[in-house]
C-alpha cells in the first residue's frame, strides 16, 4: 500500500523550503548610502557588480559561514519598483530610466 500525502507533511516540507531560502540572507545588509558602511570591517572578497554572475559569486563564497564578502552594485534602490521585479512588464520601462544605465542591444 503506498503511503498517503498528508497537509501536515506539505506544510512541513513548505515551511522547510521557505526557511532555507531565508536563512542565508540573514547575514545580509543592504547599504543604500556608501558612509554607512563600517569604517574597520575587513572582507575575504570584494565583488563589484551584482548581475548574474557577481549575485552567484557572492551566493557560492558565503556558503562557508567565516567567508566575508562585499558586493557592490551600482544605482539606486529599486525596492518596491514593481515593474521591474515582473518581467512582462519590461517593455513599460521608461527609455533613460534611473534604473536602466544606459542599457543597449
Amino acid at each position: 500500500m503506498g503511503s498517503k500525502r498528508s497537509p501536515t507533511n506539505f506544510l512541513t516540507l513548505t515551511l522547510a523550503f521557505c526557511a532555507a531560502a531565508v536563512l542565508p540572507r540573514a547575514r545580509a545588509t543592504l547599504f543604500t548610502d556608501p558612509s554607512a558602511l563600517p569604517s574597520h570591517k575587513a572582507y575575504d572578497y570584494i565583488i563589484v557588480g551584482a548581475g548574474p554572475s557577481g549575485s552567484v559569486l557572492a551566493n557560492r563564497l558565503t556558503e562557508n559561514a567565516h567567508t566575508n564578502v562585499l558586493l557592490i552594485e551600482a544605482g539606486p534602490n529599486d525596492a518596491g519598483e514593481f515593474s521591474l521585479e515582473v518581467p512582462l512588464l519590461a517593455s513599460q520601462l521608461q527609455p533613460n530610466m534611473a534604473f536602466d544605465w544606459n542599457y543597449t542591444t
